[in-house]
């Protein structure tokens, strides 16, 4: 129950709700456990002034009595099941937000998706989010069948070498299976990346956006070299990445656990294999920033 207080607690409060429909409906979702009468986070009854009135006249001396009272009155333990509720209802409501980008990034059809402003609210709730086992406990409810991987071929360009392009990554040593790539873990605000994210949703192609855990396979020609790649994107203002997204969110929570307990990524999440990948690149895209 601890969990889910936390969990809710996390994903209702996000840095600029007026952004974001997610955000949005996760901060209705607050409003309705308040109406109820329940305190998100603190797992406290708004109840009515007779009822606090009849509480207070009943609180025991001791402070730890008067916990224990509480938890055992039926209304408290009626507003911890709503709150659970709540929460469970906003945590689905992300994964399913999550996985349907990622459904998205590996069909080559024309569709809506989401811009990048939407996208940088959503993956900073589902890094927060996935830390708790709870969440990644109802993740499992929407899991889909494996479907092979697509990678894709984008070129961009810079201004000048004080522009960044804005890829924040994380090197992925290699295998048996696999050579060393860069693991996305953040896309900077306002960078080329982002320009080119809100490109592709203009254009309707969510299959050449870069999302959360995207690897980056080669950089203007360089692969299996995480050093080199790192090279290519510090000192050229001209490069074409050749990319590959996780296609779906159980990949991407593998990555994130991956990433935070600073251990080899299971062999099961490596979706960027040519075992997994069901497609060669695209013909590079180009955006000028």
């Amino acid at each position: 129950m601890s969990s889910l207080l936390s969990l809710v607690a996390s994903l209702v409060s996000v840095p600029d709700t007026s952004t974001t429909g997610l955000c949005a409906d996760a901060t209705q979702c607050c409003d309705t456990a308040h109406a109820s009468g329940v305190i998100v986070g603190t797992g406290k009854s708004s109840s009515s002034t007779s009822n606090r009135r009849s509480r207070k006249e009943a609180r025991p001396s001791s402070g730890s009595a008067w916990s224990t009272a509480i938890l055992s009155n039926s209304d408290a333990r009626d507003d911890l099941v709503s709150l659970k509720n709540v929460g469970r209802g906003v945590a689905l409501e992300l994964c399913t937000a999550a996985d349907h980008e990622f459904f998205l990034s590996q069909r080559e059809y024309p569709s809506r998706c989401t811009s990048s402003v939407v996208l940088a609210v959503l993956w900073e709730q589902l890094s927060r989010a996935s830390e708790d086992e709870s969440f990644r406990c109802i993740a499992e409810e929407v899991r889909r069948d494996p479907t092979p991987s697509i990678t894709f071929s984008i070129e961009l360009v810079r201004n000048n070498d004080a522009q960044r392009f804005g890829l924040g990554c994380r090197d992925i040593a290699g295998s048996d299976v696999v050579g060393e790539v860069l693991m996305v873990t953040g896309i900077s605000r306002g960078s080329c990346i982002e320009q080119w994210n809100d490109e592709c949703a203009r254009q309707r192609s969510p299959w050449k956006r870069l999302l959360l855990c995207c690897v980056l396979l080669s950089v203007n020609g360089v692969s299996g070299d995480c050093s080199q790649m790192r090279k290519e994107l510090a000192a050229s203002t001209h490069v074409v990445i050749v990319a590959c997204n996780p296609p779906s969110l159980q990949e991407c929570l593998l990555m994130l656990e991956s990433f935070r307990q600073l251990g080899p990524v299971p062999r099961d999440a490596i979706f960027w294999s040519p075992q997994a990948v069901g497609s060669k690149p695209t013909q590079a895209d180009h955006v000028f920033v």
